[in-house]
């Protein structure tokens, strides 16, 4: 074994602090004075290999990998105050990369300040406010056993809670869990127990209930790794958590809080923000795996579908295409190819369904079957993973029989991958891609060899990469096919920064109620991780068919995630459509639409997390960080800062208990009934309900009707009709709902843009910034600030305002009142002729108040002075 337990010197270099161990050394940098790092070498070569990080202050192995998409900063020079028994580690000042949002000034404040112990070796992070934030167990923190596994073990403080770790199955609070990092094709997972599932991030955010703040940790490996949070115990050392990794390097990123929004932008700061896709992955998705695996014309039973949903009034923007597209003799699937009986002219089809409006994300797999017609020419390449003894080519089970699989570690191999995307799928007008099965988890052999940019190494270190790699190219290809159409690839598996290419989904969940309600927390788990277009197979994916019940609820469900897509492969030779039960098929109609409606507030989110990795989906505590009530809530979700949605995931209920969070009001968009924080309440429903929430200090802005699709793709009645010559639509709404609930002074910005091209990034968007200030006392203000040069087609505007106590005296628009009208048909009337009016809704405590979209930025001012009418 090998322990740093004693430090025997140190070096300040220019970038880092070197510390001197007799079994190895460590380095520490401040990457900012937010984000520290400490790596350490056991003896062995010290390498910087790393297909997760954009952001570095170092010369890397994949930097020719990564191209422009990775920025190299400077990191801070360390100042040191040298202690008897400890050094006193603070960030000097360097400037960051430009407009980050992170930079601090160091002399004035040090969010981490980094106090090591000289022996028994250790490191303790101090917060701004001089409390530890994180503390190893000193002497036993570091240390590299027999079987060349490393370990991490560090401090666990009384009501700590754990949260992330990517994908992960039951509650979200991992305190007392084990957590296994080993990316795996998990079919028909248990949603309470197995572990683990499909992707391999090992970072978390620890959140104190007694001091309310947080701090991140990223463990910076791809290795087999477990993390132990506190099951085990040990009475000769204080409560802890330990790290164990198979392989690579101990190399930690420690991220300053307090707040979670802080961990998770710095997280993302490192590993890359989330993708700005199309505007059509937000929509429906329709899927299935029956439709690809008919003996012949799936091209038109797939087309009979996307009408039938249009006949059903149902929207659907995408469809993902599983892989029986590309079955061969015998049923074998090969990847790159495609079964002609099933899909007479791929041209053609993919045609036909743009012109209905919907994009085809097609399946691709990295397995290579020994039967696949390309598979010497790809031997004789070298493109396939290698054996231990690097003479062969490792072979693993596949889909079908034993197979090989790409090398994507390899320069060249990357660049025959890409050929092959182009020529079988990019060429046939495909543009967005589906990669599956990408956990590379059937190579049995850990030590198999890769070429990891030229430096070699074992299988166990990378497979993880694999799907990162896949999604990059798929990303890049795309571009190359269409430099001004946005990108959109879809993936189940993957590494920390897959959130930079590609929306996710967490793989073949069961058909039972417990997945319907634990996939919540698993979907917030991956927000918390970074990765905000995260979603789960509406309905399941493995098992028999959802009763009519559960299928209702768990679209009712699924609308607010990210990614929404009915998908299936049942046992019973059934097939989940949303129209499968006549019964129930107008409570999913409904619920579809509220989807469509939505889009305005979802695409602002995205956009919200390109910019700073913050999730779409949230659990409470994100914004509620002060009740501690909200650590442990799992169902319960926000939609960004403004929607609280509670939704219904117990069969049979006929009422649910909601848990309103310390500090805020939330006004209940179906009743009009405001409720107190603090508290839970019994909330009556029946099947019709989505139980959703207007929390105080809430903008929520949001499409008034939902877009009607013609079988030539254009959009009518509501909506706007897209551009014809991008076989495309942008999702519009002729008028714009703004739900305002004020008391707290709040902002909010929406975003617009084509949504399909990727001339947003040339300035052609629009970002309208919407701050509301004020109260019911005296009076509220919303002021609207216009940034880019996008030109949106929405002509009118609709504030619908919570007024809970007091009907507003005047309402005005830059100075000039708006007309009032005490009847509700009249003001409907002077909207139609668009004229600006006003509205008091009494029975749901709201003001509606109408106005023609100004061009320039504007104020709206609402007041409630009240009025004497008998002079007193």
């Amino acid at each position: 074994m090998k322990l740093f337990d004693k430090l025997n010197g140190y070096e300040n270099k220019e970038d880092h602090l070197l510390l001197h161990f007799d079994d190895g050394d460590m380095r520490l940098y401040f990457m900012s004075p937010r984000i520290a790092r400490v790596v350490t070498s056991f003896d062995e070569e010290y390498r910087e290999l790393s297909y997760n990080l954009v952001t570095t202050a170092w010369e890397d192995g994949a930097d020719r990998y990564f191209g422009e998409k990775r920025t190299r900063i400077r990191p801070c020079m360390i100042r040191v105050t040298e202690r008897e028994e400890e050094l006193i580690c603070r960030p000097g000042i360097t400037p960051r990369a430009e407009d980050d949002g992170l930079a601090d000034d160091a002399e004035e404040k040090a969010p981490l300040t980094i106090k090591i112990q000289r022996s028994p070796f250790g490191i303790a992070v101090l917060d701004e406010d001089g409390e530890v934030a994180f503390s190893d167990v000193y002497g036993k923190a570091y240390r590299k056993d027999g079987n060349l596994r490393r370990w991490h073990m560090a401090r666990i403080f009384e009501k700590d809670a754990f949260f992330g770790f990517g994908e992960k199955t039951g509650p979200m609070n991992k305190y007392g869990d084990r957590v296994k990092m080993a990316p795996s094709d998990a079919m028909g997972y248990d949603p309470m127990r197995t572990d683990p599932l499909y992707k391999h991030i090992p970072f978390f955010i620890r959140l104190n209930a007694v001091s309310k703040k947080a701090f991140g940790c990223f463990y910076h490996n791809m290795s087999p790794s477990e993390f132990d949070m506190g099951r085990g115990k040990c009475n000769y050392y204080p409560e802890h958590y330990t790290y164990c990794a198979d392989d690579g390097k101990l190399d930690l990123f420690l991220l300053a809080g307090p707040k979670v929004t802080d961990v998770i932008e710095e997280y993302t700061f490192l590993t890359g923000r989330s993708a700005m896709l199309p505007k059509y992955a937000l929509g429906y998705l329709g899927s299935s795996m029956y439709y690809s695996e008919l003996e012949q014309d799936s091209d038109e039973a797939i087309l009979s579908f996307v009408k039938k949903a249009r006949d059903m009034g149902m929207p659907m923007s995408g469809f993902q295409l599983s892989s029986g597209y590309t079955t061969q003799e015998n049923n074998k699937r090969c990847v790159f190819t495609w079964n002609h009986d099933r899909f007479r002219d791929p041209k053609d089809f993919v045609k036909k369904m743009k012109r209905a409006g919907v994009h085809i994300s097609a399946n691709v797999k990295p397995g290579f079957l020994l039967v696949h017609p390309k598979v010497e020419e790809l031997k004789e390449k070298g493109f396939f993973i290698r054996n231990e003894a690097g003479d062969d080519y490792e072979i693993g089970s596949w889909w079908g029989g034993d197979g090989y699989f790409a090398d994507l570690t390899d320069p060249k191999n990357r660049q025959i991958w890409s050929e092959l995307l182009k020529e079988n799928l990019l060429d046939y007008g495909i543009d967005s891609v589906w990669d599956d099965n990408c956990e590379v988890d059937s190579i049995i052999n850990d030590d198999a060899k890769v070429d990891a940019e030229g430096m070699g190494g074992r299988v166990a270190s990378y497979r993880p990469a694999i799907a990162n790699i896949m999604c990059k190219l798929a990303t890049e290809g795309l571009l190359a096919a269409d430099k001004d159409r946005r990108p959109y690839v879809v993936c189940r598996a993957g590494a920390a920064g897959i959130q930079s290419f590609a929306q996710t989904w967490a793989g073949d969940n069961l058909t039972c109620w417990e997945s319907l309600q634990y996939n919540i927390g698993t979907v917030l788990g991956m927000g918390l991780s970074g990765v905000a277009n995260q979603g789960c197979d509406i309905g399941g994916f493995h098992g028999p068919v959802p009763e009519p019940e559960l299928l209702v609820r768990w679209v009712q469900n699924g609308i607010f995630m990210p990614r929404f897509s009915i998908h299936s492969c049942n046992t019973d030779n059934t097939v989940t459509e949303p129209w499968m039960y006549p019964s129930v098929a107008g409570e999913i109609r409904e619920a579809i639409r509220l989807r469509y409606r939505l889009l305005p507030y979802m695409y602002s989110l995205m956009e919200e997390a390109s910019e700073k990795g913050l999730p779409i989906l949230r659990p409470l505590f994100m914004k509620y960080q002060e009740d501690e009530n909200c650590y442990e809530e799992c169902v319960e979700f926000l939609l960004g800062e403004a929607l609280l949605v509670a939704n219904v995931v117990i069969k049979s209920a006929e009422a649910i208990e909601v848990y309103f969070p310390k500090g805020g009001r939330f006004y209940d968009i179906k009743t009009g009934i405001c409720y107190e924080g603090g508290a839970p309440v019994l909330i009556p429903v029946t099947l019709q309900d989505v139980p959703m929430f207007l929390c105080e200090g809430g903008i929520l802005p949001v499409a008034e009707n939902v877009p009607i699709i013609e079988d030539d793709g254009k959009s009518i009645g509501f909506f706007t009709e897209g551009d014809a010559s991008r076989e495309g639509r942008r999702f519009e709404p002729k008028t714009l709902r703004l739900l305002l609930f004020p008391g707290k002074d709040t902002s909010f910005t929406y975003y617009e843009d084509d949504g399909e091209t990727m001339n947003y990034r040339n300035g052609d968007y629009k970002k309208s910034r919407i701050t509301m200030t004020g109260d019911e006392k005296t009076s509220v203000v919303l002021t609207v600030e216009r940034e880019g040069s996008y030109v949106s087609s929405t002509a009118g505007v609709v504030l619908e305002m919570v007024c809970d106590e007091v009907c507003p005296l005047c309402v005005s628009l830059d100075g000039e009142i708006i007309r009032y009208f005490t009847d509700g048909n009249d003001f409907e009337k002077a909207r139609d002729d668009k004229n600006s009016a006003w509205y008091y809704d009494a029975e749901k405590h709201k003001a509606k108040i109408y106005y023609p979209r100004p061009k320039a930025d504007y104020k709206v001012e609402i007041s409630f002075l009240r009025h004497d009418l008998i002079g007193m």
